[in-house]
């Protein structure tokens, strides 16, 4: 959350309203008051202005006992939708004020975070002198992707002797700077089911061994040695053979590792002529498994490219991204947790961008909130050279492997 105003605003205190403790003090009052008045009886009457002068100090002390507190917050930035959310909420005593001087703030209260749910318990912090402060942890979980501005706390207090119930609103002010746009940035949950694991396991793999454990021809020539049990018929060197008189075999070294890089393409691409319901559920399922391939990248260490075509966001519209390269993963987790859905993406620009793709990735996984049959055959995914694997909103996939070589990079190994 973004810091809203400087530690020095004062929270907004409510009128105080009479509790039942308070209203059995004001009925007892009231009938000794006039008990005292029916039969003369000066105790009856001394007990009767007694409370009411009790009732009278109680109203006046109620609102003084929140004017002086100060509430603070740490809290992380960024957190994925539906993980434990934990952080610091901090009660302090401003060290002015007559009434801090004479009795501490902070009796009888309670305080609501605006993060908590509804009926969660708050924080107590009790009694503090000037200068005392009071802190908790807390837990919490957010559910919905995006950013969460909510930075407001309520304040319930009981003092004195719960004879009135007094409520304050303020802002909470943070202490650690928060993510860009203030609030708690949410990201989608990664979600990465089963048959799409398996599809980022096996190209890791398939990408970590492209060319067998065998050096291939074509690397810088070393030289030629002495045939040893195990080397390739075709690496013999006929003509240093028939010279030195037994088998000569060519040595290379072998050719420089080849950092890998997955390509992510997000698209919303229809078939002319399709009318269909827009659901938002898919929509919120594409992104969580654009996150979740994103999270397998980011741990495995593989350098993403990630493209869209359909969605914008609240802060700027990201079409194309190579990560680690641009603020590291996070940059598309953000925009995940901001995309809104914008309409169907045009065919011309799905097929430049997977061309792009094929290019520069080794394997591309085409994501989109469209069912996967309508789109998959289209010519812009077809067409398109390279090794695909496609996915739906609902978890459907589909694997095209194509052995079509691209200038300067060797093609996947088909399965």
């Amino acid at each position: 959350m973004s810091a809203h105003g400087p530690e020095t605003d004062s929270p907004i205190v409510g009128r105080p309203r009479i509790a039942p403790a308070g209203l059995i003090l004001l009925w007892l009052s009231s009938a000794a008051l006039l008990a005292g008045l029916w039969r003369t009886e000066g105790a009856l009457l001394w007990l009767g202005l007694v409370g009411f002068s009790l009732l009278i100090l109680a109203r006046w002390l109620a609102p003084q006992n929140l004017r002086h507190l100060r509430v603070s917050r740490e809290c992380p930035s960024r957190v994925f939708a539906g993980e434990p959310l934990d952080w610091t909420l901090r009660v302090e005593q401003a060290a002015t004020g007559a009434f801090s001087t004479i009795l501490p703030g902070g009796a009888a209260v309670e305080i609501r975070d605006s993060l908590l749910p509804r009926r969660a318990p708050g924080l107590k912090p009790g009694p503090l002198w000037p200068g005392d402060r009071a802190e908790v942890t807390l837990r919490t979980r957010l559910f919905r992707r995006g950013r969460d501005s909510r930075a407001e706390y309520e304040a319930v207090s009981l003092f004195p002797f719960g004879l009135f119930e007094t409520h304050a609103v303020g802002t909470i002010a943070d202490r650690l700077p928060m993510a860009r746009g203030g609030g708690v940035l949410v990201y989608p949950p990664p979600v990465v089911p089963d048959a799409l694991r398996r599809e980022l396991e096996w190209a890791r793999f398939e990408l970590a061994f492209p060319h067998g454990f065998e050096p291939e021809i074509g690397g810088e020539f070393r030289g030629v040695r002495a045939y040893r049990s195990g080397d390739a018929v075709k690496s013999v060197h006929w003509s240093a053979t028939a010279r030195v008189g037994e088998i000569m075999v060519r040595e290379w070294d072998p050719p420089a590792p080849r950092p890998m890089r997955f390509g992510l393409l997000l698209h919303t691409l229809e078939p002319a002529g399709t009318a269909r319901l827009l659901r938002p559920d898919r929509w919120e399922r594409c992104l969580k498994l654009v996150s979740g391939i994103v999270v397998f990248c980011r741990d495995a260490g593989i350098p993403l490219t990630f493209v869209q075509t359909a969605g914008c966001s609240d802060t700027a519209a990201i079409e194309s991204m190579r990560l680690p390269e641009q603020r590291g993963y996070g940059a598309a987790l953000e925009w995940a947790a901001l995309a809104i859905r914008s309409g169907a993406s045009q065919e011309s620009v799905v097929a430049a961008a997977l061309a792009d793709l094929c290019q520069s990735c080794d394997r591309v996984f085409v994501v989109s909130d469209v069912p996967l049959a309508q789109w998959r055959k289209l010519p812009a995914i077809a067409h398109t050279p390279g090794s695909l694997t496609c996915l739906d909103a609902d978890s459907g996939i589909a694997t095209t492997q194509r052995t079509a070589p691209k200038k300067g990079r060797k093609a996947a190994i088909s399965r």
